[in-house]
């Protein structure tokens, strides 16, 4: 990440920050960046490239559950220095802030949950495929993971932390079932029975 520019107060600018203004704004992605982190299998965080294999997704308990993120994956190093240092991901109760946002600015793909879950995944994962989130762009559907870990204020998140998170953030998903049959409902439950499954014994490392 040496190569990025910094912020006003010394910190390295993501490359997917967009510009708001003129000036780049850390809350809002490019959305051109984002089709070409997707294309060329660049880094997210740092744009530079990742190899297939070590790929590490940077998701919320509620995407360990479905399997599916609206960000392409990052460098291992990127993913942690993320967890570490973004306000949002390290801080559990920091929320989004919205003031000075343009009134044009585009809803991501999918539909967020929009909440701060307290808890961040890094997935590693061996792929991804690319699918259509039904509103005109696309997701990433992950692979099975083949490490994972749990962090919360930019430590290892415990068992008790990861638990709660999914718990809590389980009605949102349920919520959106609410006009689906019976088998979305099913399957939800079995991808959350799943995602507990991979949960660590105690600690953060899977």
């Amino acid at each position: 990440m040496a190569h990025l520019p910094l912020d006003d107060r010394g910190y390295p600018l993501p490359w997917f920050v967009a510009k708001v203004n003129g000036k780049p704004d850390p809350r809002v992605m490019d959305a051109r960046k984002r089709i070409l982190a997707i294309a060329t299998g660049c880094c997210w965080v740092c744009g530079r490239g990742i190899a297939p294999d070590r790929a590490v997704f940077v998701i919320g308990p509620m995407c360990l559950v479905n399997r599916v993120s609206a960000e392409p994956p990052s460098h291992r190093e990127c993913a942690e220095y993320s967890v570490r240092a973004c306000p949002f991901l390290s801080r559990p109760h920091a929320k989004r802030r919205e003031n000075d946002l343009p009134g044009t600015l585009a809803d991501g793909p999918g539909f967020a949950i929009a909440r701060n879950p307290g808890v961040s995944v890094l997935y590693e994962t061996t792929g991804s495929e690319v699918v259509p989130d039904g509103r005109g762009d696309v997701l990433l559907r992950l692979f099975a993971p083949t490490s994972l870990s749990f962090w919360r204020e930019g430590r290892t998140a415990t068992r008790e932390e990861i638990l709660s998170s999914i718990e809590s953030g389980l009605p949102l998903l349920e919520s959106q079932c609410d006009d689906c049959d019976g088998n979305r409902i099913e399957d939800l439950r079995r991808a959350y029975a799943q995602a507990v499954a991979l949960l660590p014994a105690e600690g953060g490392a899977a």
